[in-house]
């Protein structure tokens, strides 16, 4: 799987396949981080949040993948194959050269 639009559809015919009344939302609510694609999701009323991390099992198999959910809001997340750690040095090598507010601490 090569873009988020692809992995969504894989996830929605699983859950479809399933008989789970649940999808992924679309941009702004899924989005990517450096190291994870991140699926929010909308299930019908009727259908339980564990019924819906019950198909990691399955998800993981049609991703060939391993995903996790957070239920917080309710998503899955799936890891970039082209994942990159960002260093912390470079975040704080930019603050300290950031210019200063009025906030004192």
């Amino acid at each position: 799987m090569s873009t988020m639009q692809e992995q969504a559809q894989v996830i929605d015919s699983v859950f479809a396949a399933h008989g789970v009344r649940c999808r992924v939302s679309g941009p702004p609510q899924s989005f990517q981080t450096s190291t994870y694609q991140v699926f929010r999701l909308d299930r019908a009323s009727d259908v339980k949040v564990s019924r819906v991390v019950n198909m990691a099992a399955e998800l993981d198999e049609a991703l060939n993948t391993p995903v996790r959910f957070d239920v917080r809001p309710l998503s899955v997340e799936v890891q970039r194959p082209d994942a990159k750690r960002l260093p912390l040095t470079g975040i704080w090598d930019a603050l300290a050269h950031a210019p200063q507010t009025g906030l004192q601490m």
